[in-house]
């Protein structure tokens, strides 16, 4: 019986750590866009590994969780990323890790009351304009960043 043998010699989570270790070791903070889901809590995961394995050589390190809270989410949503983000927190407290969080909220006149209900825009469906994710979420989370 023939058998397959994995000719890589590093797991693809040991390769995105040594990507982020050296910017660590050089005193250069992971910024992590956080939306919750299964994409960036991974992430998130694998930024506040690689700090807890820089402070565990007796350097600091610092990991900026950048969220979006666009004000229209689900509520139940909503409620899960305030818990992860919380549980983010005390993961870095615990390992020693800096940790900033910084939730992001569009501005006023962008805000959907104001552009929707207020007669300055459509809503966004599926497939459509991705106005909100530019006003929503990047705008704000380059004001909030910016701010460091």
């Amino acid at each position: 019986m023939q058998q397959l043998i994995d000719i890589r010699r590093e797991t693809a989570e040991e390769l995105a750590l040594h990507a982020m270790l050296p910017l660590l070791e050089r005193g250069h903070p992971l910024v992590v866009l956080f939306s919750a889901g299964k994409d960036s809590s991974v992430l998130a995961n694998l930024a506040a590994t690689a700090a807890a394995r820089v402070v565990a050589t007796g350097r600091r390190a610092l990991v900026v969780l950048a969220h979006a809270d666009v004000l229209v989410e689900n509520t139940e949503i909503a409620r899960l990323a305030r818990h992860e983000i919380d549980k983010y927190r005390r993961f870095c407290e615990g390992k020693g890790v800096d940790v900033a969080v910084r939730v992001a909220r569009p501005a006023f006149w962008d805000s959907f009351a104001v552009r929707v209900l207020g007669g300055r825009a459509l809503p966004t469906f599926p497939d459509t304009r991705r106005d909100c994710t530019t006003d929503w979420k990047r705008l704000a989370n380059s004001r909030g960043l910016a701010a460091l």
